[in-house]
C-alpha cells in the first residue's frame, strides 16, 4: 500500500486515470472532518457500514457477520450487526461485502489486511422473506 501511494503521490497527472481503470478503487465523499459519504447519500460509520452488492442485498438492510478472522482482534471472531450502506464495482455476488474501517493509519491498516471468508446473514422483515419465497414459486 505505501508503493503504491508514493507513486499516485509523484504522479498526479496519472493517478486519476489509472484509479479510474481499477474497479476495486474506492471513491468517497468528504463531508466535512469524519464524514464520508457512500452510495446512500448518508455518512459511513466506522466498523458498522458495509458495502455489497444490491443486485443481492437490499439497501439499507441489516446484515449479521460471522467471520473467522477479525482484524481488530488477533486470533478473534468478527460477529457484528453491520448495515448495507454503500456498493462497489469488484464487490459481486449474493455473499460478498466490504467493511468501512473508518478513517486514518489504524482504518488502513485493517482494510488492507481484511480477506476473510464467513457468513452473512441479511436481515429482513418477515413479510418481505414470505413474498420473496412466493414470488420464486
Amino acid at each position: 500500500m505505501d508503493v503504491i501511494r508514493a507513486w499516485l503521490a509523484a504522479n498526479p497527472g496519472r493517478a486519476q486515470a489509472l484509479m479510474n481503470e481499477n474497479p476495486s478503487y474506492v471513491f468517497f465523499e468528504r463531508r466535512g472532518p469524519d464524514a464520508i459519504v457512500g452510495n446512500l447519500d448518508v455518512p459511513l460509520t466506522a466498523e458498522r457500514s458495509l458495502a455489497v452488492d444490491w443486485a443481492h442485498v437490499p439497501r439499507g438492510a441489516p446484515v449479521w457477520l460471522d467471520i473467522a478472522d477479525d482484524p481488530t482482534v488477533p486470533g478473534g471472531t468478527l460477529r457484528r450487526l453491520m448495515v448495507a450502506q454503500d456498493t462497489g464495482g469488484a464487490i459481486r455476488g449474493a455473499v460478498a461485502g466490504d467493511v468501512f474501517w473508518g478513517f486514518g493509519d489504524a482504518a488502513a491498516v485493517l482494510a488492507s489486511g481484511m480477506r476473510a471468508r464467513g457468513q452473512f446473514t441479511v436481515l429482513v422483515p418477515a413479510m418481505v422473506a414470505a413474498a420473496e419465497v412466493s414470488s420464486a414459486q
